[in-house]
């Protein structure tokens, strides 16, 4: 994949194919930039409230329909930073019936020559493959109308239907979705945490960014352990919703933002060593973090 420039609203430009990080504490007006981003670049932007509900069976629509509901609620809520997302319904319907014509494509295609013949890879056999990559032990089983959960793992009692998924399942589901939606380019991820523990969403969001290759990810977050799971991430601070200030790559994270954010971001680390450390009184931030 070649560079995707990212341009900010204070018209800076962040060069490179590696993923954004909008970094600041709470109410600093990261998701407000986002918006801005949107509104003034066309970006794709998957909000931080999202209505993960939906109902028991997928409705069953033409694909032309189901697109256009599903194009109008995205577009609702992202030109808006408080208004929740909740096109997962609609998502669904389209992507089922994208798979159902090609279904239909390649019945035709076999009837005509079956050495030619080929499945398409449709959008909703990724979304079942990335999801089990996700949930090792559970298949997301959408070959009707009334998805379930396939599961091997001891405890669950066999099949439940997809409507009565945790939280975290849920979440992934609508992510894996809406990335698998987005055109190529910048897509704008606001709180990719939510809902996940903090190792999953580390190996979740490496998943999805090498399966859009041909996408930046921009994501907006607080918590600094997902922000450093990034790798090669160039990091801005956010300073308010109209600034944003970009880090040197060898920089690391300003301390005055461990300070601001940690107080207010999740502390479940990942971690394979750990290590103590003894701060001097008075010019150490241990005794505000403990």
């Amino acid at each position: 994949m070649g560079d995707i420039i990212v341009r900010l609203p204070n018209d800076s430009e962040i060069s490179g194919a590696g993923p954004v990080l909008l970094l600041g504490p709470t109410g600093v007006g990261k998701r407000r930039l986002g918006t801005a981003m949107v509104k003034r670049f066309g970006y794709d932007r998957v909000p931080a409230l999202r209505t993960l509900s939906f109902e028991a069976s997928i409705r069953f629509q033409k694909y032309e329909e189901a697109k256009q509901e599903a194009d109008n609620q995205i577009k609702s809520a992202s030109q808006t930073s408080w208004q929740p997302a909740s096109e997962l319904g609609f998502i669904l319907s389209e992507l089922k019936a994208e798979d159902s014509q090609a279904a239909v494509r390649f019945r035709e295609a076999w009837e005509k020559d079956k050495t030619k013949a080929m499945p398409e890879v449709t959008r909703l056999s990724k979304l079942q493959r990335l999801w089990r990559l996700t949930f090792p032990g559970r298949e997301l089983d959408l070959t009707t109308y009334d998805p379930k959960i396939n599961t091997t793992l001891a405890g669950r009692g066999g099949p439940y239907p997809a409507h009565s998924m945790s939280d975290g399942e849920r979440a992934a589901l609508y992510l894996i979705a809406r990335v698998l939606r987005s055109p190529a380019g910048v897509v704008i991820i606001d709180e990719p945490e939510v809902h996940f523990h903090s190792l999953l969403a580390r190996t979740f969001w490496n998943v999805l960014e090498a399966e859009r290759s041909d996408c930046r990810f921009v994501y907006i977050t607080h918590d600094i352990p997902f922000a450093l799971s990034r790798g090669q991430a160039q990091i801005c601070i956010v300073r308010s919703e109209t600034e944003a200030q970009l880090v040197a790559k060898d920089a690391g994270i300003p301390a005055d933002i461990f300070e601001s954010t940690l107080g207010a971001a999740s502390l479940s680390m990942v971690a394979r060593r750990i290590v103590f450390c003894e701060g001097e009184h008075g010019t150490s931030i241990d005794a505000q973090v403990y």
